[in-house]
């Protein structure tokens, strides 16, 4: 394996995919970056089991590559490495069986590299059942549901958000059983039938990616996980097996009274008033 890169493309995308890096691996190898050196492309992995990402960096006058090989480095390590180096390019290059030597300017640094025999295999396919959002009304649906979801795993189907299709109606509920948060749009698109809770966690990650701009991003389902296609990203979470709650009577579409406030006026006045409420003081009843 060798190859040349230049450093603040290389930076730029170890700071998404370190994300799927496992601070509590049950394997190791999970602790390292999967680096994938072909002809044309370099690709970068990592996985905690609950989220994985990818990224492909392509050939080009940013990347140099001479040979191509398999190597997985210590993602901390690594990253921090490269934040700390100065010099424009970073050179790689494999010597011996389990050693990559690593030259930037007057820097020159040896890893050891993890067993990438038992880095997982990970396959981000694509998938018949898949739609198509574009990246602000993504994060609309993200900010707005995952706050509302459990953090506890006693009912596991609220620690995610249900996403649901009807035509061209895309739907997103999440609910701790106390606060309740749902978020629905109509597309000119008419989307297959779909109905799926990917956890809130694995959308709170994906929220920190993704960036404020008008880009497309393809959401491909599959029986067990969710894969979202963004740029030259691959982000991949497993989805929740369960029954989520119907919600579907709680929010009446009628009402008594309707009360029109100023929203900067009325944040403030909560936030006073909050100061002398706690959740644990509170005898709410259960959704």
């Amino acid at each position: 394996m060798k190859f040349t890169i230049n450093r603040d493309s290389l930076m730029h995308n170890l700071n998404y995919v370190t994300r799927a890096l496992s601070t509590k691996p049950q394997m190791p190898v999970l602790t390292g970056i999967k680096i994938d050196v072909r002809s044309e492309e370099v690709y970068f992995t990592a996985s905690n089991t609950e989220i994985s990402i990818q990224l492909v960096i392509h050939k080009s006058s940013d990347l140099i590559i001479e040979e191509e090989g398999v190597a997985v480095l210590p993602g901390k390590y690594l990253q921090e490495m490269v934040r700390k180096t100065e010099n424009k390019n970073i050179e790689f290059f494999s010597f011996e069986e389990n050693m990559i030597k690593i030259l930037a300017g007057r820097s020159n640094l040896t890893l050891n590299v993890l067993d990438k025999d038992a880095f997982p295999i990970i396959a981000f396919d694509d998938s018949d059942v898949n739609i198509t959002l574009d990246v602000l009304n993504l994060k609309q649906y993200i900010k707005k549901t995952t706050f509302a979801s459990s953090s506890s795993e006693s009912r596991i189907s609220l620690t995610g958000v249900s996403f649901t299709t009807d035509e061209n109606k895309l739907e997103a509920i999440s609910t701790d059983s106390y606060r309740l948060a749902r978020k629905y749009m109509l597309f000119d698109t008419k989307y297959p039938k779909l109905s799926f809770i990917i956890p809130s966690k694995s959308l709170d990650e994906l929220n920190k990616i993704i960036e404020d701009i008008n880009e497309p991003v393809q959401i491909h389902f599959s029986k067990t996980k969710v894969l979202f296609k963004y740029k030259n990203i691959l982000f991949q979470t497993r989805l929740i097996e369960g029954v989520f709650p119907n919600t579907s009577s709680l929010i009446p579409n009628e009402f008594i009274t309707s009360i029109k406030f100023n929203k900067t006026e009325l944040i403030s006045a909560i936030e006073r008033a909050s100061l002398f409420s706690t959740i644990e003081s509170t005898n709410i009843p259960a959704i």
